[in-house]
């Protein structure tokens, strides 16, 4: 899995913001979350761990 992280890695903020868009935009297109769909809207939770990480503490 190490080539999936170095990709993601170098991916800007913009780059990985479009692909985090139109990766929920093809469930949605496909049905896969239908089921998470509350009226008119899809909870969606994107799961950030170990996205970030610092070398000093941070307040």
């Amino acid at each position: 899995m190490n080539e999936v992280e170095d990709f993601f890695q170098s991916l800007s903020e913009n780059e990985l913001q479009e692909v985090k868009t139109n990766m929920i935009s093809t469930l949605i297109k496909k049905k896969v979350i239908e089921s998470a769909k509350f009226r008119v809207h899809y909870i969606v939770a994107i799961d950030g761990t170990g996205v970030a990480s610092f070398d000093k503490k941070t307040l």
